[in-house]
């Protein structure tokens, strides 16, 4: 057979509505517009409220013949979390879709295209963490958001897989065993395709393209799915290399009630290991005249280089003042990169031509490689610690502790204290309460 359901995506607004709060902080939705050539993408944005700075975003593809409001239980009950949260319409993914398309137009190729465009449109926005990014895909859109993960590596740092349908290339030919049998048109679950939804499939292996995203998997599926046999889940849990499958009892193709409660449970769980995973192996610090402060990295080809000739020792350079907002100086070796129109804040560290480290006071817009965030306090603060306008500094650059929230757990630590990922209290390091990063806080990680 094939697939069901629904999903969510959004960029660029137009109006705002007060969703049911469900977790720790309350949340609000709005449409927000992507675009993939001529064609517009309708999706709405779920954003918790009470957080700045750059937060994590989740994105949810919803399933053949679907829209964007199978995702709203999971978008709100994660963006309560702390999570930005994206339901959208594939462009001719159904005949609900609000995107443009046609249903004739569409295959799991074409969704490719339109997940691609939406990771494109919030990586540039400045209020989302672009090294936390994951897709969450239901059916179709499960094998779509796989797919496109194996596309775009460093631009994903999880997906969570819900009863994926994997099984489209195969359906395909049992459907109609060669190319040639495939009519111009033709209709499946009352929604009308084109030719272009099978043309595709017969010479495309979904489990070997799919096996090229080796970071995390959450992969959940139903004992009792007469869609999409759990026998593709369970090749998949062999495919991944870093998977956490759940079979879950009694559910089928679409998870409601409880196995819907159990899954958002799951997603909760998952999203939080991915932060704690991170923040504690992704982190290095910066010293400059002997003050240090913490800074965490994005997940891309240029920081796991750099965390690796970092464990070789650590790396000083000298860094000058330009442009009245940026300390800059050449790290003596360079990078991979991956470059995109970026416009900077405070406190991000960019990678400029492969060979130069930036460390931002001010704001710019360029074409960088993002390595990461330095954790601070306050503009006068950061300023201070990089000598904005002081001239030239020698910088040295080491990996930060391993520890993280352990070692604040297992200390006697004081629980009104913020202590940094890597385990510093942080008037320790010269800051007091912060008001933006990532900290622990009671063992918990708090996201401001």
């Amino acid at each position: 057979m094939l697939i069901t359901l629904t999903g969510l995506t959004a960029c660029g607004s137009d109006s705002s509505a007060q969703t049911e709060p469900t977790g720790e902080y309350s949340v609000t939705s709005e449409e927000v517009w992507c675009q993939r050539g001529t064609n517009r993408i309708y999706g709405i944005l779920y954003r918790p409220q009470g957080l700045s700075g750059r937060l994590p975003l989740v994105i949810i593809s919803h399933g053949f013949g679907g829209s964007h409001s199978f995702g709203r239980p999971y978008a709100e009950a994660l963006a309560a979390e702390g999570y930005m949260c994206y339901a959208f319409d594939f462009c001719g993914g159904g005949n609900s879709s609000r995107s443009d398309g046609a249903t004739t137009d569409m295959s799991v190729f074409t969704e490719r295209a339109d997940l691609k465009a939406v990771i494109d449109h919030f990586k540039a926005q400045p209020d989302v963490d672009a090294s936390r990014i994951t897709l969450l895909g239901e059916s179709q859109g499960g094998m779509v958001s796989a797919i496109t993960a194996a596309d775009r590596i460093d631009d994903v740092q999880s997906i969570i897989l819900f009863y994926p349908a994997l099984c489209i290339p195969d359906d395909a030919k049992s459907r109609y065993p060669t190319l040639a049998d495939v009519p111009e048109r033709s209709s499946l679950w009352d929604v009308q395709l084109g030719r272009a939804y099978y043309e595709r499939l017969y010479d495309f292996d979904v489990y070997a393209e799919i096996a090229k995203f080796q970071k995390p998997v959450l992969l959940l599926h139903g004992d009792r799915d007469n869609i999409v046999n759990i026998s593709y889940a369970e090749r998949a849990s062999e495919t991944f290399s870093d998977v956490e499958y759940h079979v879950m009892p009694g559910a089928g193709h679409g998870f409601s009630g409880s196995s819907q409660t159990q899954a958002i449970d799951y997603a909760k769980a998952f999203l939080n290991r991915q932060t704690t995973n991170e923040n504690t192996s992704t982190t290095m610090t910066i010293t400059i005249d002997n003050k240090t402060l913490p800074v965490t990295l994005e997940d891309n080809t240029a920081t796991q280089e750099l965390l690796a000739t970092l464990q070789q020792g650590d790396i000083t350079y000298e860094a000058h003042d330009y442009g009245g907002f940026e300390k800059v100086g050449a790290l003596g070796r360079s990078l991979p990169t991956s470059d995109t129109q970026t416009t900077t804040e405070p406190g991000d560290v960019i990678l400029y031509q492969g060979n130069q480290i930036v460390l931002f006071y001010g704001s710019n817009s360029w074409s960088y490689t993002r390595l990461g965030r330095i954790q601070y306090s306050n503009q006068a603060e950061l300023e201070s610690f990089l000598k904005a306008g002081q001239g030239n500094v020698s910088v040295t650059l080491s990996l930060g502790g391993s520890t993280g929230m352990n070692s604040v757990r297992s200390a006697a630590s004081d629980g009104n204290a913020y202590y940094s990922l890597s385990g510093q209290r942080l008037t320790a390091l010269g800051l007091e309460v912060p008001s933006h990063g990532v900290y622990i806080k009671n063992g918990k990680k708090y996201i401001r």
